[in-house]
């Protein structure tokens, strides 16, 4: 558990020192959600501010991470299941072993937002950005397991925090980041990255299958009693049951992948 707090759109007359140090005194409303480590970025255009509890790399991983020319800034709450994937398959130059270090290489090796959120398998809310474009993106994970709020102060500014009380005194319309959902200054829209699958199963749709052929059969049987009838339906039942049963066992070996995928994660943070 972690906290992130952001301020964007910082215009060129603005004091960088007294909105640094106001970013600090709201961060830390909520800093026991992060105890380990408090890490600050500013920049022309934004101010970033991290409250860290170290789990993935502690040793390396403190926040606002930074790319290694330091084009990119980025503060996230959350973990990243599947980051060494992602980075196995980026020709990213990481510069620490944070899972959370992968939605930089994403956003340098895409580019589209919305197409490369959704390739992030874990829980999630961070604040990305980017110097040389001067462009800053804003995301939160598909269910909305992290917290993220956000809203604009007197003057215009785009505040985020991970706790609404960072908020209160500053901004008049705080909301809560919609989850699925990330936000490009680029073109300032909000976008849905996460399209929820239909839940019919191949399963259901073998069982309804077969079912339809056990009653054609039922039916044929019953009224025609020809000598054949009794072996398709006979068949059809075996066929049915096959079905069923390997069915079963893809599931089981999914749940045993799954399992021995935690325990190496966890033993993986057990020897950190």
């Amino acid at each position: 558990m972690c906290s992130i707090f952001g301020m964007f759109d910082l215009q060129p007359g603005d004091d960088l020192a007294a909105l640094r140090q106001q970013a600090l005194e709201l961060s830390q409303r909520q800093r026991h959600r992060g105890p380990d480590w408090s890490g600050v970025f500013v920049d022309a255009g934004v101010i970033l501010v991290h409250e860290r509890l170290a789990i993935v790399d502690p040793a390396s991983g403190a926040q606002p991470l930074r790319s290694r020319d330091g084009g990119l800034a980025l503060a996230v709450n959350g973990e990243i299941y599947n980051h060494r994937e992602l980075r196995a398959a980026s020709a990213y130059d990481f510069t620490t072993g944070s899972d959370c270090e992968v939605i930089n290489a994403l956003h340098r090796d895409v580019g589209s937002p919305v197409e490369w959120v959704g390739r992030l398998n874990g829980i999630f809310a961070f604040a990305l950005w980017d110097s040389e474009s001067a462009r800053y993106l804003i995301a939160r994970d598909p269910i909305g397991v992290c917290p993220l709020y956000w809203g604009h102060d007197g003057e215009g500014r785009l505040c985020v925090a991970s706790e609404m009380k960072a908020l209160v005194g500053i901004c008049n319309d705080v909301a809560p980041f919609p989850p699925g959902h990330v936000y490009d200054s680029a073109d300032g829209e909000l976008r849905r990255y996460y399209r929820k699958r239909p839940r019919i199963s191949r399963l259901h749709r073998i069982r309804t299958s077969h079912r339809l052929r056990r009653r054609k059969c039922r039916i044929l049987f019953r009224h025609h009693r020809r000598p054949g009838l009794r072996q398709w339906y006979l068949n059809t039942e075996k066929s049915f049951a096959n079905h069923h049963l390997r069915e079963r066992r893809e599931l089981l070996e999914l749940q045993r992948r799954g399992c021995d995928k935690l325990r190496s994660n966890l033993l993986q943070l057990g020897r950190m």
